[in-house]
């Protein structure tokens, strides 16, 4: 054997080494939500596919005849409240938890269905005169990814092409009342899924992002941190509820509708040995734990410092969290309201 034949059999053997190592690597990775396991892999590249469409600003015709011909029963609520707001201000608030769905795991479900019930509930008992209530609403179906239950909740329909589909939105329809604001709030960047342009059209008057706040902060170190220790360089849910409050504090004279999108419980749920089912599971109920927390910390500094005010705080999640280790993935969303007693 020659030496250059020598040399060219060490450098592949190398190459293959780290070829190895970097697959390793992403296997471990804490971005890639339950590891590198092909079937997630495949349904998070389906996603994506999907609900790309919406960055060309079209729904996937082949998609559209597949889906159930959802309806949202939210909406329907949200709308009623709007129609009959009196001359007292109203504040409608509707929170989007990222992933905390229904799972397809009896015991871990009736596990988060508790952590909602407790935490929710603490927020009313904390709340000193007892004018508030916590109402448990009817699951919602979730169609699939985050943006098609946006589309769900804010639209009432998500297979219809968007220019048929955003006159029936509400924040459209407030438009046509008198004396309402439209805010939409959310910890990443909001070209993520186009949000900038379709939030827009959706019909809200402002958009909020966290992390574009951080940017134009110019605070570079922060920035770097995030992005090596959290989903989509975002920071936390709890800087986007303070960011939330203060909103809220700021609009003093008209009615407000906020929809607020959390992120906190977005994957990754793996842990280190991946070979256990209950570790992906008991993974992302911590997640779940820390994400419902978040929220309800917010609800109950919300609730004190509006307690006098008509208040109406819906809470759905977007869908089912992608667990490798369930063969299904999940059809349905939690629903939730919370506000004040008749």
């Amino acid at each position: 054997m020659t030496f250059k034949a020598g040399e060219k059999y060490l450098r592949t053997g190398v190459n293959l080494l780290l070829i190895f190592f970097i697959a390793f690597i992403f296997s471990q990775s804490k971005y890639i939500p339950s590891g590198a396991h092909p079937n997630t892999l495949k349904e998070i590249i389906d996603f994506f596919i999907k609900d790309s469409k919406s960055e060309y600003y079209k729904f996937s015709k082949e998609y559209n005849p597949k889906t159930k011909n959802y309806k949202s029963g939210l909406y329907q609520l949200i709308l009623n409240s709007i129609d009959n707001t009196d001359i007292k201000r109203k504040i409608i608030i509707l929170i989007v938890a990222e992933s905390l769905g229904i799972v397809e795991d009896k015991d871990l479900e009736l596990r988060i269905e508790k952590l909602f019930q407790d935490k929710f509930q603490s927020v009313i008992n904390d709340t000193q005169d007892n004018k508030f209530e916590l109402l448990r609403l009817k699951n919602e179906n979730s169609p699939g990814g985050t943006l098609r239950m946006e589309y769900m909740s804010l639209c009432n329909n998500f297979k219809q092409y968007e220019e048929e589909l955003f006159d029936k939105c509400l924040p459209n329809l407030l438009k046509n009342k008198n004396s309402w604001e439209s805010i939409y709030m959310h910890s990443p960047s909001l070209e993520f899924y186009n949000r900038s342009k379709i939030m827009r059209e959706i019909g809200f008057q402002e958009l909020f992002s966290q992390r574009e706040i951080l940017i134009k902060q110019r605070n570079i170190i922060k920035q770097i941190k995030l992005c090596f220790s959290r989903n989509f360089c975002a920071p936390s849910d709890e800087e986007l509820f303070k960011s939330a409050l203060k909103k809220i504090k700021e609009i003093k004279n008209t009615n407000l509708f906020l929809n607020i999108l959390t992120v906190e419980g977005h994957g990754p749920f793996r842990g280190k040995n991946i070979s256990k089912e209950r570790n992906e599971l008991e993974n992302y109920y911590k997640k779940a734990e820390i994400s419902i927390s978040q929220i309800s910390n917010f609800l109950k500094l919300l609730l004190r410092e509006n307690k006098n005010k008509e208040l109406e705080i819906y809470i759905v999640s977007d869908h089912p969290p992608v667990l490798t280790s369930l063969k299904n993935k999940g059809t349905l969303n939690y629903s939730f309201l919370i506000k004040r007693k008749n």
